[in-house]
């Protein structure tokens, strides 16, 4: 699609064009600079982040593909809230309860399997906070305060 095709119209839809693919092009460089310099998690080699075995017939492997899709959905959810209290309030939130009393999330999910918060970490060199949840293959998924 040639550029010219953008600027079709009146004053005001050009702007509305050029401001939009400003801000697009902006996302992308975030997100590009994010997944280069995040690191890889650490994985965990114990089983207590899968399902428990239910007996014959149980689809256990349903299950954990259903825990770990919940568990994405909440990093990804505490993602945007961390980076909303990073940009409100120019800094990390020293707990996860800092997160819920700025009423940016209603409460601290727990994990569906094992019943306990995602691990916070205040302090990290290049992100300046971050949060820790493990999925039932024992690989860590985290939600950092900076992109």
């Amino acid at each position: 699609m040639h550029l010219s095709l953008l600027y079709c119209g009146d004053n005001g839809m050009k702007r509305w064009w050029f401001a939009a693919f400003i801000i697009l092009m902006i996302g992308g460089v975030v997100l590009l600079h994010h997944q280069a310099t995040s690191a890889p998690a650490p994985r965990v080699d114990s089983n207590r982040h899968k399902v428990p075995d239910c007996g014959e017939g149980c689809p256990v492997e349903e299950l954990n593909q259903a825990a770990d899709a919940n568990r994405k959905g909440y990093m990804k959810f505490l993602q945007i809230a961390l980076e909303t209290y990073w940009y409100r309030y120019g800094r990390s939130p020293q707990s996860l309860q800092d997160v819920v009393d700025a009423k940016l999330i209603k409460g601290i999910l727990r994990d569906p399997v094992t019943k306990e918060p995602p691990m916070y970490s205040p302090t990290d060199a290049t992100h300046g906070c971050y949060a820790e949840m493990h999925l039932s293959d024992g690989s860590a998924i985290r939600a950092y305060c900076t992109p």
